[in-house]
């Protein structure tokens, strides 16, 4: 999923600004420091006519090679602060994208960035998460298949049924079907689109594809 737009939220958009006054800074400095001089011997009274106008011609020469030279500056500055705000917004920007799936219960994507991009430790951590993070909610669906299996036992053996009610244990086990089944741990085949197994199991499980489904007592 590709962005469709230039900048990324606040944090590129407050990157520019801080940018763009730091280059306002450096020009209100860099006029002083080339102007200021010759507006002195400008306006000062002391000042003769013939170094008045000697500082009068350099003053409109400065003048009309400074500034298309610092606009020129202020062109190759924003493009290159513009790409270098990119290589971290773009991370963080698939960073939120992941930990909006990863709370819609989607663990099937991962943090993929760009060759040039930072943050790429972070993005390996946020990656490592998830996927331990799937993981685990893959081994709690195989042992809620596992604790299915050993329900429908019970519920077939006559001496159990007898001297013990299942149906509490049953509705335990149904609330942890209905838990897991938020979470989305495959990949569904032909079309790419994330989709969990049934009921929070894992998909392919040689415990879940032959377990029968828990009904509602």
């Amino acid at each position: 999923m590709r962005r469709k737009s230039l900048l990324v939220g606040g944090i590129q958009h407050r990157f520019l600004a801080f940018q763009l006054a730091y280059f306002v800074a450096f020009v209100a400095i860099f006029a002083t420091l080339i102007f200021g001089p010759l507006a002195i011997d400008l306006f000062a009274t002391e000042t003769s006519p013939t170094a008045r106008a000697a500082a009068a011609e350099q003053f409109l020469a400065l003048h009309l090679r400074v500034w298309p030279a610092l606009l020129v500056i202020l062109l190759l500055f924003g493009i290159h602060s513009l790409l270098v705000s990119h290589r971290f917004a773009g991370p963080l920007c698939r960073f939120r994208r992941t930990f909006e799936q990863v709370g819609d219960g989607d663990l099937t994507g991962r943090v993929v960035l760009r060759r040039h991009d930072y943050l790429k430790s972070e993005g390996e951590a946020l990656d490592r998460m998830v996927g331990d993070l799937r993981e685990r909610i893959r081994d709690l669906a195989a042992e809620a298949a596992a604790l299915e299996r050993e329900i429908g036992t019970l519920e077939r053996r006559p001496d159990v049924a007898r001297v013990a009610d299942l149906g509490p244990l049953r509705e335990a086990h149904l609330r942890l079907r209905e838990r897991l089944a938020v979470f989305r741990t495959e990949a569904a085949a032909g079309n790419g689109a994330a989709q969990g197994p049934t009921q929070g199991q894992a998909a392919g499980s040689s415990l879940t594809r032959d377990t029968p489904a828990l009904s509602v007592p």
